[in-house]
């Protein structure tokens, strides 16, 4: 009888694993977006499909998701990348496709994404199967910062006017410009020190969003960099970022997706990190303000 009961639970067990293995070896698909349901009709959207399995014997292909039911958006940007990620004690390998979008509808209206699809197929197979994902939808309301634009265009109208009465009634020269040209790192310093609030009320994702999306914005208009990821400075123009710089920028970037995607708490060194280096490249880039010495000179 008790050899009969151990082979038994011997054959319970062994069933038990394969099953389990089974399970394990399952993918998982989601969708996520930092979005709520009213969302203002200058922001700009970013969703991410996610494919999830533990890491094992199969390995999956996943295929570029499909949106046929979008409505008010307009596909700005799509990133996709795999990391390996350890939880615990397990390892979960992950695909990740990031879409940013631009609000095209009015406000009042809805904008969604629709249904999602995702083929995909076991890497050993040639077989593809279909996946239905939820989409997001939200509300489309008026732009941010309205009052605020409207209240700038106001004192600028008013100084305009004062700066032309002190002109005509003191006949002072005009002072000329210390520089001339468009400088786009005084744009997005402005931008950089806007983001701070959102650190300061503790909204740790949607900071690291933002910094992400001001770094890849600053390199796309400063060196027509549509994609960090795909840059390669041996085979790029040499216009752009040196070898060293991007390395700083592919690990910030990770790290930033860390934070964003896989639910990483980052330490206050991790939260400067990215600030830090995006004020360092926007002041270097500034054109160097003469010295008194250096007028003095010039005059004489």
């Amino acid at each position: 009888m008790t050899f009969i009961f151990n082979f038994y639970m011997k054959y319970i067990f062994f069933v038990f694993l394969v099953f389990s293995g089974f399970a394990s070896a399952s993918i998982n698909f989601r969708v996520d977006s930092l979005c709520g349901e009213n969302v203002p009709g200058n922001k700009q959207i970013e969703m991410t499909v996610t494919a999830e399995w533990p890491q094992g014997r199969k390995t999956y292909v996943i295929y570029k998701p499909t949106m046929p039911g979008v409505s008010g958006l307009s596909l700005s940007e799509h990133i996709s990348f795999g990391e390996t990620l350890t939880l615990g004690s397990q390892t979960i390998q992950r695909v990740i496709h990031l879409y940013k979008f631009s609000i095209t509808n009015k406000p009042g209206e809805i904008a969604e994404t629709g249904n999602i699809f995702v083929d995909y197929r076991d890497a050993s197979k040639e077989d593809v199967q279909h996946k239905q994902l939820s989409g997001i939808s939200f509300k489309v309301i008026p732009p941010e910062n309205n009052f605020l634009i409207s209240g700038i265009i106001g004192a600028l109208s008013a100084a305009v006017i004062g700066a032309a009465i002190i002109f005509v009634t003191r006949r002072k020269k005009k002072v000329p410009e210390k520089f001339s040209g468009p400088v786009i790192e005084t744009g997005f310093l402005k931008k950089l020190n806007n983001i701070k609030r959102i650190r300061m009320d503790g909204n740790i994702p949607l900071y690291f969003q933002e910094l992400e999306n001001l770094l890849r914005d600053y390199f796309r208009e400063k060196y027509n960099i549509g994609s960090l990821e795909d840059w390669n400075t041996s085979s790029n123009s040499s216009a752009g970022p040196d070898k060293k710089t991007m390395a700083v920028i592919i690990e910030l970037l990770k790290l930033s997706r860390d934070v964003r995607y896989a639910g990483m708490i980052p330490n206050s060194h991790d939260q400067d990190r990215i600030f830090d280096f995006l004020k360092k490249t926007f002041t270097k880039s500034l054109p160097k303000q003469p010295l008194k010495e250096d007028e003095l000179y010039l005059k004489e």
